[in-house]
């Protein structure tokens, strides 16, 4: 062990993850926020947020899903515009 370490009592590591806690935090109400509009379970997807790395890969699964969402709410709306401007 060194004396950097001990002399502060092992503070220093913790405060080199403060800033992936803080992200880890904005990321999972970003998620939250977007599998709550989406009809998901939002305080599953909060903590999927919080995990490192997999934060990454949920939340580009959930972008993808959300884009399914609004292109599937399109074509439902293009086609009842075409069958409405046929009659």
């Amino acid at each position: 062990m060194t004396d950097a370490y001990a002399s502060n009592g092992g503070s220093a590591g913790i405060a080199s993850f403060l800033p992936l806690i803080i992200l880890g935090i904005i990321y999972g109400i970003v998620l939250k926020f977007i599998a709550k509009r989406l009809g998901k379970n939002e305080w599953l997807w909060f903590l999927i947020g919080l995990i490192p790395l997999v934060n990454g890969i949920a939340g580009l699964w959930l972008m993808y899903t959300a884009y399914n969402y609004i292109m599937d709410k399109l074509e439902f709306l293009e086609k009842s515009i075409n069958r409405t401007g046929n009659n």
